[in-house]
């Protein structure tokens, strides 16, 4: 078999487990304090090198990433992983009952956030 169709094939792979990789930790680098003025560190987890891979890096993205794209770059699969599994998590809970709301929610998100 041809080298270059060797290389292929591992890049795929590493790409893939990186991809596992977002959908297993990406949600520990999420933005969880919306007035923070400090970024969340980037997990070593999810570093493209740990793979293999180098951020100009071409992959298909068919079958792995759900967009509209055939295929990209590692950096622009990083930009959709992050955007999908590592963005700002809120909480939204206005539109519930006053009473409800004040009494037992706070609460319910405070569980929620010890859980993290």
């Amino acid at each position: 078999m041809p080298k270059e169709y060797l290389d292929e094939r591992a890049r795929q792979s590493n790409f893939y487990r990186l991809v596992n990789a977002y959908r297993i930790h990406g949600h520990k680098q999420a933005v969880i304090n919306p007035i923070s003025i400090s970024k969340p560190q980037l997990l070593s987890e999810l570093q493209p090198k740990n793979f293999g891979l180098n951020l100009l890096d071409k992959v298909r993205f068919r079958g792995i990433l759900f967009t509209q794209q055939d295929e990209g770059t590692i950096e622009e699969a990083i930009q959709f992983l992050h955007a999908t599994y590592s963005s700002a998590v809120g909480t939204e809970f206005n539109y519930l009952e006053v009473i409800y709301k004040f009494s037992k929610i706070p609460q319910l998100y405070t569980k929620i956030y010890e859980l993290i």
